[in-house]
């Protein structure tokens, strides 16, 4: 009964973490569209400053893609570590 009840205890732990890291790439992933719409406003901005001017030496942020990925793949990694730890045997 008592080992009934840590399966359980695990379970729900397992479903909190594994859910806190879907959160999580979901949020990374809105973030990186957010910022690829103001990557697409900059570009505009920047290209009417270049018509009216003729020197146009001017850096443009650009998203980035790979902190999306890695944050992505550690959020991942935590959930499905997080099920290994809890249900290893």
């Amino acid at each position: 009964m008592a080992r009934r009840k840590v399966i359980i205890i695990k379970e729900k732990i397992l479903i909190m973490l594994v859910s806190l890291s879907i959160v999580l790439m979901i949020l990374t992933n809105i973030n990186l569209i957010k910022s690829n719409n103001n990557f697409d406003s900059t570009i505009q901005t920047v290209k009417g400053q270049l018509d009216m001017s003729e020197k146009g030496l001017v850096t443009v942020p650009q998203p980035n893609y790979q902190l999306t990925v890695i944050l992505s793949s550690i959020f991942f990694i935590i959930g499905i570590g997080a099920g290994w730890v809890l249900f290893k045997k």
